[in-house]
């Protein structure tokens, strides 16, 4: 039979050796890691092959990665024994004979492996990782004094080694040494040559004793130093792995859908709280470029909304806002998605701070003057954009206030208080005796059936150069209570009739804004304000009432006031020979029926004037529909025993009829009438980033088309 012998591969060479060494020692912070992770486990299997492949390139033997690293763990624990020999023989020349020397292989293996704690053998690791020096005595750790003072039988000695660590570690360390009492009395039976050879054993072991107990000491400290110093760099390796898995996650697991966001913790000393937040695609699908562009602004003025919402829920009290490349739409849709009506709750949530991030914008870090100028304009359009949401949040305001408290007299008074600090503002609260004398007989008819009486409210902003220029007039209809007044409305709901007052508001709030702004255009705001409730005096169906410009109103419908109290401010209006005239009133539940919340209904006279509009509506991110004017639904206001009738003849296009009365009106070239009964809540979240409640539209777009006058738009 054949002998049986077991294939061996030869021993590693000095060469194989070396390749192994010189390796290992470029890869050592992989190698010595203890931090156990998939990365990190990875990053370890990839080291042993490329050495390993190495190893095998000079064509000794076909190594495996398991010899390579049994090979290099034999060389360490060579090294490592060869370090303990070292020690031992340290420890007892002590300051005397130099001990013997180490290998040149071991050495260097000692010498990248010096801040490995367990290397040693001994918890705690080498005191050549973090350096320790003793007072006066490097050898004991003691001084003379101290020693002698042991020597003497002192029962209780403190000693006191400064720890040499790294500046943040810095540390002194009171260690007790407890003498024996019984060492240092003498033996009355033994000779006094006994005696003192007796002793001086005693003392050499006292010295050896205080010897261990010191360096000891010196190891116990270095190993807390260095545990904790291991526990940081792991904590930091730790948190740097989280966050890029957090980032390979980001870019995998969240598509960046508008309206979704993530929120992370601990990224950064400055900022516990970091939201992202999907844009949406790039590309949006619309029908035309004007209208992708107002869908990319929504988009930002939500994704920034939802930034700060998510901010908030982490109860953060400044949020820094990303400008999404459009500072005034980020700014709108976080300061529009933080506004909460607690003005009555005893206890009112906390206001959080929105401001622009703007670590690119640093004046520190802006060289150029054109980086600078470019830098200011974000700046303001920010700003600007925070007044604007101001401007709509102070409309949603008034719109949610009830209505004992909001009634005319308090509307005026509070805008006469809020525009009081700016120049070149005039405001008029005229009472129902003024009306009286303008002949405004349909607005005065629907405010006697209350005990509050109406006002008038008339506000002028001059920012053209001349005072005589002709103003844009905006016309808000400012029913602070509708019940309906004869024909009362359905008890379910009425409540939300606080808020028929929604076109003065939102004009209210657009006048203070354009004033704020000192847009180069004069711009006058008329606000007819009652209430319309039932009692003995109050409007009856079939009444006629005289408008006025002279015409006759029979009155069909008294819930159908609004026209009543816009008719005369209407008449009032075309007398100055205005720019424009745009009312704003929530008029008809028709429009509702037709609209929605999603879009303002527009009626107007001027296709130029509509131009306008429909660009200030996109440039605000609302869509703004035009509705028709046919004769049609004049014929249908016709009444049998005045010029007109407030309601159509039949149901149907009750928002269109409507609007066919109140043109009967206007003298204006150009005229628009926006119907906001559909928006004037956003109940049904038709914009995502208002909350439910009164909605404050338009007031961000009769900014914008103010604005526009002022550069001239209007073609």
């Amino acid at each position: 039979m054949a002998e049986n012998k077991r294939n061996r591969k030869p021993n590693f060479t000095a060469a194989e050796c070396s390749v192994i060494f010189e390796e290992a020692e470029q890869n050592i912070e992989i190698i010595k890691s203890k931090f156990t992770s998939t990365l990190t486990n990875k990053n370890k299997t990839k080291v042993w092959e490329d050495i390993t492949a190495k190893v095998n390139s000079l064509g000794v033997c076909l190594r495996s990665v398991s010899e390579v690293k049994e090979k290099w763990q034999g060389m360490v624990g060579a090294a490592k024994k060869e370090f303990s020999k070292f020690r031992a023989s340290q420890r007892k020349t002590g300051a005397g004979e130099k001990p013997a020397s180490r290998k040149t292989s071991s050495k260097k293996i000692i010498e990248i492996f010096g801040d490995d704690p367990s290397f040693s053998g001994i918890q705690g690791g080498l005191e050549s990782a973090v350096p320790v020096s003793v007072l006066d005595t490097p050898s004991l750790g003691l001084t003379e004094q101290e020693i002698s003072g042991a020597e003497a039988g002192e029962r209780d000695v403190s000693v006191t080694a400064e720890i040499a660590l790294p500046p943040t570690c810095l540390a002194q360390l009171q260690v007790p040494i407890i003498a024996d009492g019984n060492s240092s009395q003498q033996n009355p039976s033994l000779s006094s040559s006994h005696q003192e050879v007796q002793l001086a054993a005693t003392k050499k072991r006292k010295r050896e004793c205080m010897e261990d107990k010191i360096h000891e000491m010196h190891l116990i400290v270095v190993t807390k130093e260095s545990k904790k110093l291991d526990m940081e760099m792991e904590n930091l390796l730790l948190k740097r792995e989280k966050l890029q898995l957090e980032i390979k996650k980001l870019k995998s697991g969240f598509e960046g859908k508008i309206g979704k966001s993530k929120t992370y913790f601990g990224l950064d000393k400055h900022y516990p709280c970091v939201v992202v937040v999907g844009l949406g695609k790039k590309d949006v699908a619309s029908d035309n470029e004007t209208s992708e562009e107002c869908e990319r602004t929504a988009n930002f003025r939500q994704a920034s909304a939802v930034g700060v919402q998510a901010l908030k829920d982490c109860g953060v009290q400044t949020a820094d806002v990303d400008s999404f490349s459009n500072p005034q739409a980020a700014a709108e849709g976080a300061a529009l998605s933080l506004f909460s009506f607690d003005n009555l709750k005893s206890s009112k949530q906390y206001r959080l701070d929105v401001q622009l991030y703007q670590h690119v914008y640093s004046e520190t870090e802006l060289t150029s003057e054109e980086e600078k100028t470019e830098a200011s304009k974000w700046r303001q359009l920010w700003q600007d954009g925070l007044l604007l949401s101001g401007a709509q949040n102070f409309a949603r305001e008034l719109m949610e206030t009830p209505s004992n408290l909001m009634t005319p007299t308090v509307f005026a008074d509070t805008l006469s208080k809020r525009l009081s600090d700016l120049q070149n503002v005039e405001v008029y609260a005229r009472d129902h005796f003024w009306a009286e004398e303008q002949k405004m007989g349909a607005f005065l008819s629907v405010g006697k059936g209350s005990m509050e009486p109406s006002v008038f409210l008339e506000m002028k902003y001059f920012g053209s150069e001349s005072k005589e220029s002709s103003p844009l007039i905006f016309v808000g209809k400012g029913v602070t209570f509708d019940s309906g007044g004869i024909s009362i409305k359905p008890a379910a709901g009425m409540g939300q009739m606080k808020a028929d007052m929604g076109g003065a508001a939102s004009v209210s709030a657009a006048f203070e804004a354009i004033a704020r702004l000192h847009l180069p255009v004069n711009v006058t705001a008329l606000i007819p304000l009652c209430e319309n409730m039932p009692s003995g005096c109050a409007n009856k169906p079939g009444d006629v009432v005289t408008a006025r410009n002279g015409k006759t109103i029979e009155i069909d419908n008294t819930d159908a006031e609004g026209r009543l109290i816009l008719a005369d401010a209407l008449c009032y209006a075309s007398e100055v020979k205005p720019l424009a005239i745009i009312d704003v009133a929530t008029l008809t539940g028709a429009m509702d029926i037709a609209l929605g919340q999603a879009a303002t209904g527009v009626f107007t006279n001027s296709l130029s004037l509509w131009n306008l509009i429909c660009q200030a509506g996109f440039d605000c991110g609302e869509r703004m529909w035009r509705m028709p004017l046919y004769k049609h639904y004049s014929d249908q206001i016709k009444s049998d025993v005045a010029d007109i009738r407030n309601t159509g003849k039949k149901r149907s296009a009750g928002a269109c009829t409507a609007a066919a009365f109140l043109q009967e009106f206007v003298e204006a070239e150009h005229w628009a009438h926006f119907d906001i009964a559909g928006v004037m809540d956003n109940s049904a979240n038709a914009i995502p980033y208002l909350n439910k409640g009164m909605s404050g539209r338009p007031t961000r777009v009769l900014v914008e088309i103010a604005r526009g006058f002022a550069i001239n738009k209007l073609r």
